[in-house]
């Protein structure tokens, strides 16, 4: 339930909430806070500066991710388990792999679709935006598709010579 932090970090300009002090992007992270919903709910809120749909439970980013988070939690555990031990059939393991890149990539460009639809952009400088949101989003559309085209690859051939030789 760390979106309650968010939006109330996000809506409150005078910093009258606590809220954590400090620019995340610059501090050293302890490899053990990792893993907690607090830091990751503070990433959300830095890019909610560029985003404000990350501290609205209502917004399409915001379902998205959380959306995408859940429903490719299993498949990816299977995908990644199976690519590593090789358990599953190439067919088996390439088209959940397949399926697993699409839904990525596929829900990234809905979201530049909406980004840009709703000129979210606006008050910051191109640099800026192409630095976070290109940066932090484009690496969902350039892995997923080198995924895609594996898993396909992987499906249309029955073997793993593409992850394996």
């Amino acid at each position: 339930a760390q979106i309650s932090n968010i939006e109330k970090w996000h809506h409150d300009p005078a910093a009258k909430a606590e809220r954590p002090r400090g620019l995340l992007w610059t501090q050293k992270v302890p490899v053990g806070e990792l893993a907690t919903t607090k830091l990751w709910a503070r990433v959300w809120s830095e890019y909610a500066r560029y985003d404000d749909g990350y501290a609205d439970r209502k917004s399409f980013g915001f379902s998205i991710d959380v959306g995408n988070g859940w429903s490719s939690l299993l498949p990816s555990l299977f995908f990644l388990v199976g690519m590593t031990a090789g358990y599953a059939s190439p067919v088996v393991l390439g088209l959940v792999g397949a399926l697993l890149f699409y839904q990525k990539l596929y829900c990234t460009v809905l979201y530049f679709f909406q980004y840009l639809f709703n000129r979210r952009y606006e008050g910051h400088s191109l640099a800026s935006v192409l630095a976070v949101v290109g940066g932090s989003n484009g690496i969902w559309i350039v892995f997923p598709a080198v995924g895609l085209y594996v898993c396909v690859r992987i499906v249309l051939e029955g073997r793993y010579d593409m992850i394996w030789s």
